[in-house]
């Protein structure tokens, strides 16, 4: 048994150090791509669609990342244990960073006082988030649909970036840490589960006043004349006790 989770915690330490580069490389990347998207697309519809595009690619290519990376752990002799916990673990990082990264663009845009779904791209990530996790499963069982020309140079690039001697010193001195490696689970576990628990109560707890509707009047606050069909934040309020909405105008009391 504490074999089985020695070798988890490895795979799993492995596994987040491809994140984690994968997510540096795509952060360059991203900058490239808001370049062109800022010079070329000048309709929102365009850019909106331009952007689902590119978060698709991109929870493709993370999740394929990962399930390249599970089938190195993978032989005709795997048991069935050991492919459900690939499985899970590839399940949960790719769920956990995808939805994180979309909590985080929110609370940065309430702590901004701006609209975070301006684009209209939410329910995408929200999608994109399980599929992508469901991807890096199914790709450990059917390699076909996440082996290909594309998948494999990233892939390649994460692995450049692992080669880095400090990095790979870190990650080694990590997955050899199988005498604590229950108590690191269980640790990473924690605190990933604390993370999007307690974090969502504290963005749920901190946010501020929205509305959405018609706004011909500027009556929604948010400093614009442009009707919401989705809540937006209404700026330079704090303490709120009571809200009244009418039909030209809003109301709020501190």
């Amino acid at each position: 048994m504490f074999g089985w989770i020695g070798a988890g915690f490895t795979y799993a330490v492995q596994a987040l150090a491809m994140i984690m580069a994968f997510v540096l490389i795509q952060r360059v990347a991203y900058f490239a791509f808001a370049l062109v998207l800022v010079a070329v697309c000048r309709d929102i519809r365009a850019a909106r669609w331009a952007l689902i595009f590119h978060n698709a690619a991109t929870t493709y290519l993370l999740a394929s990342t990962l399930a390249i990376g599970a089938l190195a752990w993978v032989s005709p002799e795997s048991s069935a244990l050991r492919l459900v916990g690939l499985s899970l673990i590839n399940f949960f990082i790719v769920l956990f960073t995808i939805q994180g990264d979309v909590l985080s663009r929110r609370k940065q845009a309430y702590r901004d006082e701006v609209d975070f779904d301006r684009l209209g791209t939410y329910g995408f990530d929200v999608a994109f988030s399980w599929l992508g996790s469901l991807l890096s499963v199914a790709g450990i069982f059917v390699p076909a649909l996440v082996l290909n020309p594309v998948s494999v140079l990233v892939v390649g690039a994460v692995r450049w970036v692992l080669a880095i001697p400090v990095v790979s010193w870190v990650i080694d001195w990590m997955a050899e840490m199988v005498v604590v490696g229950w108590l690191s689970m269980v640790l990473i576990v924690c605190a990933v589960g604390g993370y999007f628990v307690f974090d969502r109560v504290r963005a749920r707890r901190a946010s501020k006043v929205r509305a959405w509707g018609a706004n011909d009047y500027g009556q929604l606050g948010d400093g614009t004349m442009t009707d919401r069909s989705t809540p937006v934040v209404v700026r330079g309020l704090t303490g709120v006790t009571a809200i009244a909405g009418g039909w030209h105008h809003s109301l709020a009391l501190a």
